[in-house]
């Protein structure tokens, strides 16, 4: 009752980490609900020694602004905050690049592909959540096809590129859940 009163909060920030057993780092934060968020990201970060600039943050699906509060952001105390390494380029091996594309409505339907280079034993999961976030959508209106090798099979966003046998190139295309 006393947190409430005062504007204080709680906030846990998870991150997932690759290798074996993949097990999940939780941190917990104290703070002032109308506090920009920055301020626990930066801190969760120099805890874990990660680089800022490459870790996205989400709460209930959406990404989240640094620049917000947890009480613009509706973080209740006790929220959980789930911390993505940003995919980025290399040419380490291990590394495939998906492409994934999605029909434009409007004048003259057309694709837009974007491409995500990404570890073969990452869930899909990131690349979907990246490719949602630069177009400004919601990842779960979609289903994700993969057309390869003459056959289309739907993601399971919790699999790899690896179990899929994904590989250097290949499409999906991001398909919107047809309500109604």
């Amino acid at each position: 009752m006393v947190k409430e009163e005062s504007g204080m909060m709680t906030i846990h920030i998870q991150i997932k980490e690759a290798g074996i057993g993949q097990r999940r780092r939780k941190l917990s934060f104290t703070t002032e609900k109308s506090l920009p968020l920055r301020r626990i990201f930066l801190d969760f970060c120099y805890q874990l020694n990660l680089d800022y600039d490459d870790i996205r943050f989400r709460f209930d699906g959406r990404r989240l602004n640094k620049d917000k509060s947890a009480e613009e952001c509706e973080i209740e105390d006790g929220g959980v905050i789930e911390a993505f390494r940003c995919l980025c380029g290399g040419e380490e091996s291990g590394l495939i690049t998906i492409h994934i594309r999605i029909e434009q409505f409007g004048k003259g339907q057309r694709w837009r592909k974007l491409s995500f280079t990404t570890e073969k034993s990452l869930p899909m999961r990131r690349i979907f959540l990246d490719f949602c976030d630069q177009l400004n959508l919601r990842c779960n209106d979609f289903a994700y096809i993969l057309v390869a090798r003459n056959e289309a099979r739907s993601l399971d966003k919790d699999k790899t590129a690896e179990e899929y046998g994904i590989e250097d190139g290949d499409v999906i295309d991001a398909i919107p859940h047809m309500y109604g």
